[in-house]
C-alpha cells in the first residue's frame, strides 16, 4: 500500500485594522477537497420537509463562535444532472446539550429544551447543475443568516433545523454530499469520474470495487476489471483526484495518441496484467480512515492511435476497529410533519458535508 499515505459570541477584531475576522470552516475538516461516500436527499429535495443536523460542538468551536451562513454542496459522485430552482424554507438554529451520538428521532428531544432562533426564512435557491470533475462539487446552496447566530461551546453542541410546510409536498432530486461514519468496521468506496471512454471500435474498460468489509486494514482490496478489450490492464493507486506533478486532473491524454480518455489520479503503485488485480491493506493504525483513488488502462489496438483506453475512477475508505466518528448525525421527515419523530440511520453517523461562515474560537 502506498508509503505514507497521508492529518463568536463575541466577535475577534483584527489589532490594527479594526475588522471582523471572518472565516469558513468544513464541517468534518478533511471532507473539504474530498467526495463524501454518501448522499443526503435532504433537505433540498422536497418542498415538505422537516430536516435536523446536529454537529459536535468541538468542530465548531473551542470557546465560541459566530455563523453567518451555512452552505452544502451537490453530490458528485455518479453525478447526474439537476434542475434549478426556489422553494420556501424556514431555518432555526439552537444550542443543545444533545450530541449526534446521542441525538434521537425525536425532534422536541433533540432541540435539548433550548430557545431556537430563526436565522432564515423564505425561498432557498438551489442551483441547476451538470456533473464536474475532479470531485467534489463547487459549494452550491448557501444559508446566509438574517443575524449571526452567537455559539457559546459551554452549552453543547449547533443544531439546524430546516422545514418546509409545502401541501403539494413536491419532490425533484437535489442530492447533496454527505459522509457516512459507520458503526462496524467497514470501508468505502464510490465513483468519482465520468464514464471511461470509448475507441473507435467501442472499447472500454470499467472497474467494479469489493464489498465494503473488505476495505479494512489487514485486508485486500481487489479491483475487478469489465468492459471490451483484451484482458492486458494497468491499475494503479494514488492518492490524489485533483492533480498530478503539479497538472490538474482530470488530465486528456490525447497527448499520448488517446483524445478523450482521462488520466483521473495519481499513479503512486501500480500493477500490470489481465486483473483482477489484488492490493493488501497493511495492518496499521494509521491508515484508518485515509483516502485513495484507483483507475485502470486497457490496451485495445485499433481504438486510437495510442491503442488504449482509460477507465472511470473510484475513491476508496480504509476502515479499521475504531470508535465510530459521531462528529455529526441528522433526522428527516418528508410528509406528515405534525408526527413528533422522523427517521434516521441506525447503522451509521450520516449528514452532509457542510462549510460554515463566520468567526471561530
Amino acid at each position: 500500500m502506498i508509503a505514507a499515505m497521508r492529518h463568536a459570541t463575541c466577535a475577534c477584531l483584527l489589532s490594527l485594522s479594526g475588522l471582523a475576522a471572518q472565516t469558513t470552516r468544513v464541517v468534518p475538516a478533511d471532507r473539504t477537497d474530498v467526495e463524501g461516500f454518501a448522499l443526503h436527499q435532504y433537505p433540498f429535495s422536497y418542498s415538505e420537509v422537516r430536516f435536523q443536523q446536529i454537529w459536535d460542538g468541538s468542530e465548531l468551536a473551542t470557546v465560541n463562535a459566530s455563523i453567518y451562513a451555512v452552505e452544502f454542496r451537490r453530490d458528485g459522485s455518479n453525478a447526474t444532472p439537476h434542475n434549478a430552482r426556489s422553494w420556501t424554507y424556514t431555518v432555526t438554529a439552537y444550542e443543545t446539550l444533545v450530541s449526534p451520538a446521542s441525538m434521537t428521532t425525536d425532534w422536541i428531544n433533540n432541540r435539548g429544551g433550548g430557545l431556537g432562533t430563526v436565522v432564515l426564512s423564505g425561498p432557498i435557491h438551489v442551483p441547476a447543475a451538470s456533473p464536474t470533475f475532479p470531485t467534489p462539487q463547487p459549494w452550491g446552496v448557501m444559508l446566509p443568516f438574517q443575524a449571526p447566530f452567537p455559539f457559546d461551546r459551554n452549552n453543547g453542541h449547533f443544531l439546524l433545523e430546516i422545514e418546509g410546510n409545502d401541501p403539494a409536498n413536491l419532490f425533484d432530486a437535489w442530492p447533496v454530499d454527505a459522509e457516512n461514519w459507520w458503526r462496524t468496521a467497514r470501508g468505502d468506496s464510490t465513483r468519482v469520474s465520468g464514464d471511461p471512454c470509448v475507441g473507435a471500435g467501442g472499447e472500454r474498460v470499467t472497474l467494479s470495487m469489493p464489498a465494503a468489509a473488505s476495505l479494512v486494514l489487514g485486508g485486500t482490496m481487489t479491483v475487478g476489471m469489465g468492459g471490451t478489450v483484451l484482458p492486458a490492464y494497468a491499475n494503479w493507486l494514488g492518492t490524489s483526484n485533483r492533480s498530478y506533478l503539479g497538472v490538474p486532473l482530470p488530465f486528456d491524454l490525447g497527448l499520448v495518441g488517446a483524445p478523450g480518455c482521462l488520466l483521473g489520479t495519481d499513479p503512486a503503485l501500480q500493477q500490470i496484467g489481465a486483473g483482477p488485480f489484488a492490493w493488501p491493506i497493511p495492518l496499521v493504525p494509521a491508515l484508518e480512515n485515509e483516502v485513495l483513488f484507483t483507475q485502470a488502462l486497457g490496451l485495445a489496438a485499433g481504438a486510437n492511435p495510442g491503442g488504449f483506453v482509460t477507465s472511470d475512477v473510484y475513491q476508496v475508505r480504509l476502515g479499521g476497529a475504531s470508535s465510530p466518528m459521531s462528529r455529526t448525525q441528522t433526522v428527516y421527515r418528508r410528509s406528515n410533519l405534525s408526527l413528533p419523530t422522523g427517521f434516521m440511520s441506525a447503522a451509521s453517523f450520516h449528514g452532509p458535508i457542510c462549510r460554515f461562515h463566520g468567526v471561530f474560537n
